[in-house]
């Protein structure tokens, strides 16, 4: 998949604000100032978010659009987070083991097959550190069942 064709425009996904379920972490404390990874970070509003409560963020996407318009808005908002461009099955090659206290993923784990999720499951494993937390923001799916 291109990833980058959806940010030739404005994907549904990018609200253009951090999302909610974040930002309530972190007043209620269950994100502390550390060092935080957003994976599939799109334009950057959690991660900016994130830099701006005291978080050391990292931001990592596919999309090289969305890594340099998430560069440009951090520099004229003048927050500091380091966004690359990168592929989360392989951030092994990324990262060092066991650096990142807090992981955030804003409904990237849906996009992933079946094959691709333990891959995923493992690199989030091997840069986390342990008893670091993982909070996924994930789509909800309805299913009609009809009774026959």
């Amino acid at each position: 998949m291109d990833w980058d064709e959806f940010y030739k425009g404005t994907p549904a996904w990018d609200v253009g604000h951090p999302q909610p379920a974040f930002e309530a972490l972190v007043e209620d404390g269950e994100i502390k100032p550390g060092h935080i990874l957003d994976i599939g970070c799109g334009r950057g509003e959690n991660a900016m978010m994130l830099a701006m409560n005291g978080c050391d963020v990292t931001g990592i996407d596919l999309a090289e659009i969305a890594i340099s318009d998430a560069k440009a808005k951090a520099a004229e908002r003048h927050v500091n987070v380091n966004f690359v461009v990168g592929d989360v099955l392989r951030m092994d090659q990324l990262f060092k083991e066991s650096e990142f206290d807090v992981i955030i993923d804003s409904f990237l784990f849906h996009t992933f097959t079946d094959e691709e999720r333990p891959i995923f499951a493992r690199q989030i494993y091997k840069v986390l550190k342990p008893g670091g937390k993982y909070f996924m923001l994930c789509r909800t799916y309805a299913l009609e069942i009809p009774k026959t």
